[in-house]
């Protein structure tokens, strides 16, 4: 495969293939005096890319730039205006790049330097110029060296070559972020000279924030690696729809796993609560399955690659975390996959993936209450064994190896089950929507120089994220509450994957300093009575405190209760009602989903 170029360091794509755009063609000058018109837009332009390409020629002796930059004095020229006359953006050598990379280490501009005052607030151009030719020159050897990658071995030619794409395709993906950090990191866009533009055009810093992050370097790269990504994800098919659930691989007592991955500290903190999940598993004839396997991961994907392991083992896989619960009375009896396992199609056909879907923010379905959103959240999935199930984790995982991710294992979740739905529509329309990974945009955290000027402690927002999917899954397979997919099923997250304190409960007297105390107000909006999951997710240090506290207020339950206990609490129509605060349970009818 073909890499992407450099040469007006982010303007060109060499070989054509990833975008078409090369600067043979873009730059020549018997077109017209911009070059090829269909080249530029707002982001790309002609003085941008061609100008320095055109009117600057590699320079003709290396002595100038090792004089100005190695330490002897045989320039009148300042070295700052011999370098910048000399190392266009547009030009590619190697004594460039030295001076380049003797500037940035003498001035220590790595490291996210602000342009004030000292050389780079005289002559911010330069140290722009400088810190691009840095990065630049160490890009391009980083390419070379995935160029030159071996190929697999032991397998058949044909498989071997599929495998060798697939693993230069998903590596290429994880050095472009890797990359992606580097310029976070140098944050070459704060360095804007004062003044006019190119052309006489305003300056980039007197930009709108939007057209700024447009226009910036380290956008035009994120592009490049969304790119990457989209053309990795091409040569992928979905897969054909798995045949009807079969007995269980390898004997087991039930064709439904419960899975619950834990380790270390978390594995001592919610220990109380693993024989909940017991007492489920038993109460619906499915199997537990605990697994302590530290599989040497960023602690989020733990639960996916424990998945991996055991996903042959069962007709239906639901994966769980720790501080996530059946809600005693009521979703202790409710057959997880009987009830949900068939919400796709509108709840005509089986799912191969079902997740909780997005509380999208302003969504006018979740109620009255619901003036705050909630993302995708990646505690909860049902995975149907086959290809389909096996290709949602592989996507998902392979983003273990991207570097800047703040929300890591959430948004890789949220970006396969947007490529999962990419997939489908392809397959089953003639003119499919197009998702080219938009979304990885704000899956990164900005630059300081790129931030919102309001709101420069924040480089990164889930909720611009979560604007994003919702808006793509909706062109994909319809709004919130009314998803039409025949792979994923999307499930209420006011009943599955609910968040308690976010959608019915207040938190008490003392609860975020972890000494919570009294009974439980009643509820709030019109989820608390269909929860069937509880997630106790992001919710600091005093979690431990306030899910005792809760289920103790609105169940009657603690910790430890007995399977007895958890299967006849309030809410499940019993007689162990204690207080107002949790209303009747409304359990969904098998083999559908629960009333939105």
């Amino acid at each position: 495969m073909s890499g992407l170029g450099f040469s007006g360091l982010g303007c060109f794509d060499p070989s054509g293939a990833a975008t078409g755009f090369t600067a043979e063609l873009c730059c020549d000058l018997r077109i017209s005096e911009q070059g090829h018109p269909g080249c530029w837009d707002a982001v790309f332009t002609f003085e941008d890319c061609c100008v320095g390409r055109l009117t600057s020629a590699p320079p003709s002796s290396s002595a100038l730039l090792e004089a100005a930059f190695g330490g002897s004095n045989l320039s009148d020229s300042p070295p700052e205006e011999l370098f910048e006359a000399l190392c266009p953006q547009a030009v590619e050598h190697s004594a460039c790049d030295a001076s380049a990379a003797r500037i940035v280490q003498s001035l220590g501009l790595r490291g996210a330097p602000q342009p004030e005052g000292g050389l780079c607030g005289d002559r911010p151009s330069f140290c722009r110029l400088a810190l691009l030719r840095h990065w630049s020159a160490e890009t391009r050897q980083g390419e070379l060296a995935l160029s030159s990658a071996p190929a697999p071995t032991g397998s058949p030619p044909a498989a071997a070559a599929a495998a060798a794409a697939t693993t230069d395709a998903v590596q290429r993906v994880a050095w472009c972020t890797r990359r992606l950090v580097a310029l976070g990191e140098m944050d070459v866009d704060a360095f804007q000279a004062p003044g006019r533009g190119p052309m006489g055009r305003p300056p980039a810093s007197s930009l709108p924030l939007e057209q700024r992050r447009a226009k910036s370097m380290y956008f035009r790269w994120l592009t490049r690696c969304a790119e990457l990504q989209a053309r990795r994800l091409s040569s992928v098919a979905l897969g054909p729809k798995p045949t009807p659930p079969t007995r269980a691989v390898g004997g087991e007592d039930s064709d439904v796993g419960v899975l619950l991955a834990v380790t270390g500290i978390a594995q001592m903190q919610y220990a109380d609560y693993e024989h909940w999940w017991r007492c489920y598993a038993a109460r619906h004839g499915y199997s537990f399955v605990l697994d302590h396997t530290d599989y040497g991961q960023p602690y989020g994907y733990l639960k996916f690659a424990a998945a991996s392991r055991h996903l042959e083992r069962f007709a239906w896989l639901i994966v769980i975390e720790p501080d996530m619960l059946p809600s005693p009375g009521c979703g202790m009896h409710v057959p997880l996959v009987e009830a949900y396992g068939r919400s796709c199609c509108g709840g005509s056909c089986e799912c191969d993936v079902v997740i909780s879907d997005q509380r999208p923010y302003g969504w006018p379905a979740a109620g009255a209450d619901a003036t705050v959103g909630q993302e995708t959240n990646p505690g909860f999935s049902m995975l149907r064994r086959g290809a389909r199930s096996r290709l949602f984790l592989q996507l998902l995982l392979e983003r273990r190896a991207w570097a800047g991710l703040v929300s890591q294992e959430q948004d890789a979740f949220g970006e396969a089950v947007l490529e999962l739905l990419a997939l489908e529509h392809a397959a089953r329309f003639a003119r499919p929507i197009e998702y080219r990974n938009e979304c990885m945009w704000f899956m990164f955290a900005l630059p300081r120089s790129l931030r919102d000027p309001n709101l420069q402690w924040r480089p990164y927002s889930v909720v611009d994220y979560a604007l994003c999917w919702n808006r793509m899954v909706g062109e994909l397979v319809g709004p919130a509450g009314a998803r039409r997919s025949e792979v994923v099923g999307f499930l209420s997250p006011d009943v599955i994957n609910a968040k308690p304190f976010l959608v019915a409960w207040f938190v008490p007297p003392g609860g975020w300093s972890g000494r919570p105390w009294g009974p439980a107000r009643r509820p709030h909006g019109p989820a608390n009575s269909s929860i069937v999951l509880l997630h106790f997710a992001a919710m600091g240090p005093a979690k431990a405190a306030l899910m005792a506290w809760g289920l103790l207020a609105h169940y009657g339950v603690r910790p430890n209760a007995s399977c007895e206990a958890l299967l006849t609490a309030e809410g499940s129509g019993g007689a162990r009602a204690r207080t107002r605060a949790q209303p009747a349970c409304l359990v969904p009818p098998v083999g559908r989903g629960p009333k939105r």
